[in-house]
C-alpha cells in the first residue's frame, strides 16, 4: 500500500528524530506523538523518507501552532488575569508622567503590547477617580465633544509607588522560583 507503519515513526522520533528535530524534545512525556503532532492526513510520496515525512509534519505543525497545550489550563485565560492584576498600576504609572486622554493611555498600552479595549479602560479609569486616585479636566476638541484628560492625584502618586515598589517585590520573588 505504500503507507508507513507506526512503529518505525515512532522508533525513529524516539531515537535518531529528537536530535535531527528539537521540537520532539519539547513533547511532554505523558502526551503522545500523535496527539501531540495532531492526527492529521499527510499527503506524501510512495518513496518519501521517513525523515521527509517528519519534516512534512514539523513544519505543518509550526504553521498550525502558537501556543502549545499541554494540560486543561487555559493559558491565555492565565496570561489574561495576570494583565488584569497590574493594570491599575501600569494607568497610574502612565498618567502619573503626563496628562493623558483615554485614548493616548490606550496607545501606550498598544505600544507596550498590553493591548486594553475601551470597554475595559474606562470603567477603570472612573474608579480610579472615585477611589481619589485621579483627576480629570475637560478641553473641548476641535473634531467632535469636550475630551476628558486625566491626571494623578497626590494620593494616586503615592499608590503607583507602593504599588510599584510591591511590583518589584513581587518580580524579584518570583524570578527567584522560576529561573
Amino acid at each position: 500500500s505504500g503507507l508507513l507503519s507506526k512503529a518505525p515513526v515512532l522508533s525513529f522520533t524516539d531515537s535518531a528524530g529528537k536530535d535531527m528535530f528539537p521540537i520532539l524534545a519539547t513533547r511532554p512525556s505523558s502526551v503522545s506523538y500523535e496527539g501531540y503532532l495532531f492526527p492529521d492526513t499527510y499527503r506524501v510520496y510512495k518513496d518519501s523518507e521517513l525523515s521527509d515525512v517528519l519534516k512534512k509534519v514539523f513544519s505543518l505543525h509550526r504553521q498550525n501552532i502558537k501556543t502549545y497545550k499541554y494540560s486543561n489550563m487555559n493559558i491565555e485565560k492565565t496570561k489574561a488575569q495576570m494583565k488584569k492584576g497590574v493594570l491599575e498600576m501600569v494607568i497610574l504609572s502612565i498618567i502619573s508622567k503626563k496628562e493623558a486622554y483615554a485614548s493616548d493611555i490606550i496607545q501606550d498600552l498598544k505600544d507596550a503590547k498590553l493591548l486594553v479595549v475601551e470597554g475595559t479602560l474606562y470603567p477603570l479609569l472612573t474608579r480610579l477617580k472615585n477611589e481619589g486616585l485621579l483627576d480629570y479636566r475637560w478641553e473641548e476638541s476641535k473634531s467632535g465633544p469636550p475630551r476628558k484628560y486625566y491626571t494623578i492625584s497626590e494620593i494616586g502618586l503615592k499608590t503607583v509607588g507602593q504599588l510599584t515598589e510591591g511590583w518589584d517585590e513581587m518580580v524579584y520573588s518570583i524570578n527567584q522560583l522560576i529561573k
